[in-house]
Formats: C-alpha cells, sequence, structure tokens
C-alpha cells in the first residue's frame, strides 16, 4: 500500500514537473549564464580585494612588530639620556655654580677672563646637547608611538574588510 502511494505520487510530481522542463527557453538559458557570468566577475572582484587586503594584513603585522622593537629600543635609550641628565644634575649641584663662577674672579689664571669665559660656555654648550638629546629621544618614541596606533587602528580595519569580504564571499559560493 505504501509502495502504492509513492508510486503514485512519483507519477503526479513527473506530471507536474514534465511541462516545466518543457518550458525552459533558450531566453531562459541566456539569462541564467548572464546571472552566472554577473557572479563569476562580482566573484572575481571579492577575490582581488580580499587578497589584497590580506596583503595589507601581513604589511601591516610586520610594521607592528618593527615598531614594538624600535619603541622598545627608544624605550631605552630615552631612560638612558635621562639617567645621563639625572647624573649631570647632580654633578652641577655638587660642584655647585658658584665654584665655575669663581673661575671669573681668578686672577692668575693663563688667558684671564676670556678663558673662564670660554670655560663656562663650554659646559653650558655639553649641557645644551645632552637636553637636545633627550629631546630628540623623546619626540622620536613619541613617533614611534603615534605611527603605531595609526599602524594598528588601520591593522582593525583591514581585518574587519577581510571579515566582511570573506562573508560576502561566503553567501555568493
Amino acid at each position: 500500500m505504501r509502495i502504492g502511494r509513492f508510486l503514485g505520487a512519483l507519477v503526479v510530481l513527473a506530471l507536474v514537473a514534465a511541462p516545466a522542463v518543457g518550458q525552459v527557453t533558450p531566453e531562459d538559458i541566456a539569462e541564467a549564464e548572464a546571472e552566472l557570468a554577473a557572479l563569476r566577475v562580482e566573484t572575481d572582484q571579492l577575490a582581488v580585494q580580499y587578497e589584497a587586503a590580506f596583503a595589507r594584513s601581513a604589511q601591516l603585522e610586520t610594521q607592528v612588530a618593527q615598531l614594538e622593537a624600535a619603541i622598545q629600543e627608544s624605550q631605552i635609550n630615552l631612560s638612558l639620556t635621562r639617567q645621563l641628565v639625572r647624573e649631570r644634575a647632580v654633578e652641577m649641584y655638587i660642584e655647585s655654580s658658584t665654584s665655575q663662577l669663581s673661575l671669573l674672579f681668578v686672577e692668575d689664571l693663563d688667558g684671564g677672563f676670556e678663558v673662564a669665559l670660554g670655560y663656562l660656555e663650554e659646559l653650558g654648550s655639553s649641557d645644551t646637547v645632552l637636553l637636545r638629546d633627550l629631546e630628540v629621544v623623546k619626540a622620536e618614541y613619541e613617533r614611534q608611538l603615534a605611527e603605531l596606533e595609526t599602524a594598528r587602528t588601520e591593522q582593525e580595519t583591514v581585518v574587519a574588510d577581510l571579515a566582511r569580504i570573506g562573508a560576502q564571499l561566503s553567501a555568493q559560493l
């Protein structure tokens, strides 16, 4: 009995489906082929976008790693330079500026007043160079931090693009 019903349903299905197969026209086939071609073009474009985003993501990973290493080095340089500035400040405190000023009043100094001023200018210029070095190292460190932030932000955008493109490709396939 079940087999009879199954065969009956199969015959009804064949009678309903047979006219539908016969109704497919060459225009229907051409339309389906055009849709398929459009889907291929769109899929190819998405694949190209995905590959470009993937390559940019790899570049950004490398850039972030390099920046993180450079920042660590800059932190060390900044720390060392700050230590030098501290040491120089302690030296100046211990020596006290009055001992340097006393050079101006030493009468038996060869060259006199001009030599004493030259010595003081030299001390001042070495301190200025040290402070300038500190500023340069700090500026480089801050530039690297800003560049790292920019790279990480771009990396997040690229990863989001990869996810979006991947979802589009999956939906089309």
